[in-house]
């Protein structure tokens, strides 16, 4: 009987505790609070400013709610073209809640014709994601999109391990429409 008392009398705190442990980002968290995306940016951009209201430079197309964790769409586009004068150099992708946080960098040059980038990206769990793009000008810019998942990154990718490990950090890029030689290749 006392057992049953202390049980019952512990089940009020236990039920407290449960949503602290499996806490997972939420929309309305601020994105800049991170501690993995602090410790990044502290360590790749030091103390340079970040402008968050960048709409006229960069974009981030992302789903509110990733149908498949294991493969989720994003677009990263700028927002004007990449001319010898302004252009984007470098764009980051940091997605906060994943195992491995920094999923990438990719540089753009004038000749690049636009500073666009559509993939897929396993997410681990309810997150932030973002893009910081560098111009050549060296100001910062960032767009930042809140994904719903969960377990991406813990999900198996392939059924067959053999082949999951020898196609291991491969990259498959498509390109649309002619290839021109010394020409950006532009999507209509």
């Amino acid at each position: 009987m006392k057992r049953i008392r202390q049980a019952v009398l512990l089940a009020p705190l236990l039920a407290m505790l449960v949503p602290l442990a499996t806490h997972a980002a939420q929309p309305d968290d601020d994105p800049n609070k991170n501690e993995r995306w602090l410790d990044f940016k502290a360590g790749t951009f030091k103390d340079r400013a970040i402008d968050p209201h960048s709409d006229a430079v960069i974009k981030l197309d992302a789903p509110a709610r990733a149908a498949d964790t294991v493969v989720v769409p994003i677009a990263i586009n700028a927002q004007f073209p990449q001319i010898s004068a302004h252009y984007i150099k470098r764009v980051y992708l940091f997605i906060d809640e994943n195992p491995e946080p920094y999923a990438g960098s990719f540089d753009f040059t004038p000749e690049s014709g636009l500073a666009t980038i559509e993939t897929r990206v396993r997410v681990e769990d309810y997150t932030f994601m973002r893009v910081i793009a560098e111009t050549n000008d060296g100001y910062l810019y960032s767009a930042v999109r809140f994904v719903k998942a969960s377990d991406g990154c813990s999900a198996p990718a392939d059924k067959d391990d053999a082949a999951e490990e020898r196609s291991a950090g491969q990259v498959r890029l498509q390109a649309q429409g002619q290839a021109v030689t010394g020409s950006p290749s532009l999507r209509n």
